[in-house]
């Protein structure tokens, strides 16, 4: 590691007892023929270099149980993967990958796949097939939409979806029972599946950053749920059966909250005649970008972001009082 190499000598392959390989933090643009002898291998690090190509020699290192190749050029995944079935541990971030190929399927044994801050804008189904996955980072990509085949992942603990283009979630997701993290801050969804509410063990989801008008009243079994973000979104209440989140501790909706938890009310929304629950920090009021430049506009726009970085009041009409649940989330 970080020894300015650029290249590997062409009898490297001699090594056929090698296990572990690193070679991170270097100059390398390619892997030589020669180490597809190096059949031993179970640990590849050739992250942090200069390599623009999935390297061929890869498929060769069948026994492979971890693949280190992130922070390089790559611009693609491709089905030179497929052999690589004892594959535990794939990180690929930081690269340029547009395309992820379908073979992917066959690394069944895959448990943590990261391909964070590349340019996916979308994924084969086959993703699916990866039934020991526990932990999918698709962070940072320009990812459209999501495959249905998602909700095969049963064994899946965290998904990290933030900053894509995402304005659906398959409904597959409520098949996701271990799923315990889940982060699809800065997308453009507009509504949560109701399906979300059979993922049970869910403890922490982040909807910061969206285009959400409504909460899904399904949010109320996720009886696991510690921490529910929806800063930076449209909503103007939120589901009476968010009070059954016993083991909710931070619920953020503003960015000038000064309290993970807020008093809550009760009233009835005069649109669907539901009881929903509300308070000061509603309605949301998005942020407006100040136009710099209509001159005659500037103090009219100025005004606009200022009310739009305070905490919005709405008219707190008395209601009729509901028997107390238990939890941490409580009404004023």
């Amino acid at each position: 590691n970080d020894t300015y190499l650029e290249y590997l000598p062409g009898n490297f392959g001699r090594l056929a007892n090698l296990r572990i390989l690193e070679l991170r933090d270097n100059y390398l643009m390619i892997l030589p023929k020669s180490l597809s002898r190096s059949t031993e291998l179970v640990r590849l690090d050739i992250g942090q270099n200069d390599i623009q190509q999935f390297p061929e020699v890869i498929g060769r290192f069948t026994k492979l149980r971890e693949l280190w190749i992130d922070s390089n050029s790559l611009s693609s995944i491709t089905s030179v993967i497929k052999p690589l079935e004892n594959l535990i541990h794939l990180e690929a971030s930081n690269n340029m990958i547009e395309d992820l190929a379908p073979e992917i399927g066959y690394c069944t044994q895959l448990s943590d796949l990261s391909l964070s801050i590349n340019n996916l804008m979308k994924l084969p189904e086959s993703i699916g097939q990866l039934s020991n996955l526990t932990s999918l980072k698709l962070d940072n990509n320009k990812l459209y939409s999501i495959p249905e085949s998602i909700g095969q992942l049963s064994s899946l603990e965290e998904l990290m979806l933030m900053s894509n283009f995402l304005d659906k979630i398959p409904s597959s997701i409520g098949l996701l029972r271990k799923l315990q993290y889940l982060n699809i801050d800065e997308n453009m969804l507009r509504l949560i599946p109701p399906e979300i509410g059979s993922c049970t063990k869910l403890s922490v989801l982040s909807l910061r950053s969206n285009k959400l008008t409504k909460v899904p009243p399904e949010v109320g079994h996720l009886s696991s749920l510690r921490v529910l973000n929806l800063v930076r979104n449209s909503l103007s209440c939120l589901p009476q059966s968010l009070l059954n989140c016993d083991n909710l501790v931070a619920l953020w909706l503003s960015e000038n909250q000064s309290k993970p938890l807020v008093p809550m009310h009760s009233e009835v929304d005069p649109h669907t005649y539901e009881q929903v629950l509300t308070c000061f920090l509603f309605p949301q009021v998005p942020l407006i970008p100040k136009d710099v430049n209509v001159e005659n506009e500037k103090s009219e726009n100025a005004e606009t972001q200022s009310s739009a970085r305070h905490i919005s009041f709405v008219d707190m009409k008395a209601t009729p009082k509901v028997p107390e649940k238990p939890g941490q989330l409580r009404r004023a």
